[in-house]
């Protein structure tokens, strides 16, 4: 466990007390959390809580305010996004951060920032926690939509029938990495709402303020690029599908053209004794011309009604 002093800057120290306010950071890779926790009066059941994974939300219970966040990042070469959830604690004048070895890094930088700024107060580093994870946020949306944007050129300016489907897998792969943010963003809609009115008071309301600004940007963004890829998935598979019902009806035609030349061909092939034209000297000719006028008058009729 790691304990600061918040100030001007984050000064490391190796207790607290009740009049400074304090950031306290325990690693779950390092630290026995549930000790930790226990000697901070804050009870088994609120442990069990913030160490779940997979989860956004706000709890305010007691003394106690619990937030849960999630860190995203972006694999680009497997095209998958990696979310790692991290607890922050609020007990008196004490900032708790619950992380591991992922998380720490970001915090790393979020405390770098914190000593830069003309603001103090655990309010203000919560700000700059949760402004931080908006942000990353907003730059994962900027990459998917820049290889959209990449694909979608590419996909556009080939015909139909040399379409990559490489290509549109990579688009569904984006359509997935972004349902991931947008679901976020619904769990995040509750969380604004609940910490307005508790860790907020008139003296710091604008950094709530621009946290909600910056989240509303990031949602109406992040619907935009996905009407966006869902119109051209539409668009893409409508496109395909005519394409594929053209070559069907071409096909159907040409079989419609050869089926009575077919059977004229089957009929004269049988091997009955009594065919009185196999006996006429003019008979193959009569057969072959048959044959040939049955596939004219069938092209005529595939012509007329624009079968091809």
């Amino acid at each position: 466990m790691k304990i600061y002093k918040v100030d001007k800057t984050l000064i490391e120290t190796k207790e607290y007390d009740d009049k400074h306010e304090y950031l306290l950071i325990l690693n779950k890779n390092e630290d026995d959390i549930v000790e930790v926790l226990n000697k901070l009066q804050i009870q088994p059941l609120f442990i069990q809580d913030v160490l779940q994974e997979d989860i956004i939300k706000y709890e305010n219970i007691d003394d106690l305010k619990i937030l849960t966040l999630s860190l995203n990042s972006i694999d680009i070469q497997n095209n998958t996004i990696n979310s790692y959830q991290f607890s922050l604690i609020i007990k008196d004048n004490l900032l708790i951060l619950i992380v591991d070895d992922h998380t720490l890094e970001f915090l790393n930088k979020i405390m770098k920032l914190y000593s830069v700024k003309k603001f103090v107060g655990n309010i203000f580093l919560l700000y700059l926690i949760i402004d931080n994870v908006i942000s990353d946020n907003l730059f994962i949306l900027d990459y998917l939509e820049s290889k959209y944007k990449n694909y979608e050129r590419k996909l556009s300016n080939i015909a139909i029938s040399e379409l990559d489907q490489k290509y549109i897998f990579k688009i569904f792969d984006i359509k997935d990495m972004l349902s991931i943010i947008r679901k976020q963003n619904q769990f995040y809609r509750d969380v604004f709402i609940n910490i307005k009115r508790d860790l907020f008071d008139e003296n710091t309301r604008i950094y709530y303020e621009d946290l909600l600004d910056k989240w509303g940007m990031l949602n109406k963004d992040a619907e935009l690029l996905d009407d966006k890829i869902q119109n051209f998935i539409t668009q893409t598979l409508l496109i395909m599908n005519f394409s594929a019902a053209e070559a069907t009806k071409l096909l159907s035609a040409i079989s419609a053209i050869f089926l009575p030349m077919s059977v004229i061909a089957s009929l004269y092939g049988m091997n009955f004794e009594n065919m009185p034209e196999l006996n006429h000297p003019l008979g193959y000719y009569f057969a072959l011309i048959m044959i040939i006028g049955s596939g004219i008058i069938s092209f005529y009729i595939m012509k007329k009604k624009r079968y091809i």
